[in-house]
């Protein structure tokens, strides 16, 4: 084999290794308040709207659906939106965080069980003041509510 392709080979796949992956810097540690977990979307749905009542945090409907071979996707015209190609999901802890209800899907988040539909009540840092007091209003109505840790990714998604 030519001695400069191999060279060429090494020197483009060094470069890609270093320009197109995830920066482990970019990731962050986020915490979210989960309400409930559940195989089905409609489901989640009818606990994220009754949450969202009993709570008095706003109900964000991302009309998340169930996907065969996704997991879970938005519609295809938000996908269109967003200039994705449908199916798309994106996970609930980027640049969002907060106190409202919304209905994610597991598979994405390191560290949660896979294939479930979750219904997060609030999400952030476990020192912001917003959030430890969100988590106290809702664990009043929802005892069983659970926070747990996951990554996020933070860096450029293209």
């Amino acid at each position: 084999m030519n001695r400069a392709l191999v060279h060429s080979a090494i020197i483009f796949s060094f470069f890609c290794k270093f320009s197109f992956a995830q920066n482990p810097a970019a990731f962050v540690d986020k915490y979210f308040l989960i309400i409930a977990s559940t195989k089905s979307v409609e489901e989640a749905s009818r606990v994220a709207m009754s949450a969202s009542t009993k709570t008095g945090l706003d109900y964000h409907n991302n009309k998340l659906k169930a996907h065969d071979s996704y997991g879970a996707t938005y519609s295809a015209d938000s996908c269109k939106k967003w200039g994705e190609e449908y199916p798309c999901y994106f996970a609930r802890g980027r640049y969002d965080d907060g106190a409202y209800i919304t209905v994610e899907y597991s598979t994405p988040y390191e560290g949660f069980q896979k294939g479930f539909f979750i219904v997060i009540a609030v999400n952030g840092s476990l020192e912001d003041e917003e959030f430890k007091q969100a988590v106290k209003k809702v664990k009043k109505v929802y005892p069983k509510s659970y926070v747990k840790k996951s990554k996020v990714y933070l860096g450029c998604m293209h």
